[in-house]
């Protein structure tokens, strides 16, 4: 009797379903128009974490840059992506062999992103800690950029990250033996 009921409930719900669903207009058919290369807007800025970053291969590279979602979108909206002055959409490049995730067991040491060897998996290399802003080659680009991915970033990192107090207020300091905003 259960199995009936609930039966006649799911067929109630998608009968009631496809009656709303129709509609004595025909909109006839879509036409979907294919951007022709043209900027669809102005300006395009992404904010975001590592996903928006294009980290991969455990870590920072050009290649996975450019592969990055916010560099895609850009791509299918006009701009000009590629790591170089005539850019339309700026990132901070890292170039090869990356800033990596992985430790090298040598505190001097900056380890790149990791490759598959067919049997393995390996650094593509290491860096000074010394040599690291050479790696960064979008570092004297005068314009702002349009990608502000930051691996490992949350929410409440960038809600803070600019002109804290003054966008949104202090975070309240509270002290376990008086429960109270103590942060005057």
């Amino acid at each position: 009797m259960k199995r009936i009921t609930q039966a006649s409930i799911l067929v109630a719900t998608l009968l009631a379903f496809w009656l709303v669903g129709c509609s004595v207009d025909n909109p006839g058919s879509v036409q979907v128009k294919e951007n022709s290369g043209e900027r669809v807007f102005l300006q395009y800025v992404a904010v975001g974490n590592s996903l928006t970053a294009g980290y991969m291969d455990a870590g920072l590279h050009v290649a996975g840059q450019h592969q990055s979602y916010p560099a895609l979108i850009a791509q299918k909206m006009g701009f000009t992506v590629e790591a170089g002055p005539h850019d339309d959409f700026y990132q901070p490049y890292v170039n090869d062999p990356g800033i990596g995730s992985t430790s090298t067991g040598d505190p001097s040491q900056v380890a790149g992103v990791v490759y598959w060897t067919g049997t393995s998996i390996a650094l593509t290399g290491t860096t000074p800690i010394a040599e690291v802003p050479t790696l960064l080659l979008a570092a004297t680009v005068p314009v702002p950029y349009n990608n502000l991915g930051i691996p490992g970033a949350y929410f409440v990192n960038i809600w803070f990250a600019k002109a804290r107090g003054k966008i949104c207020p202090e975070p309240e300091v509270v002290h376990e033996e008086n429960p109270t905003n103590n942060s005057q």
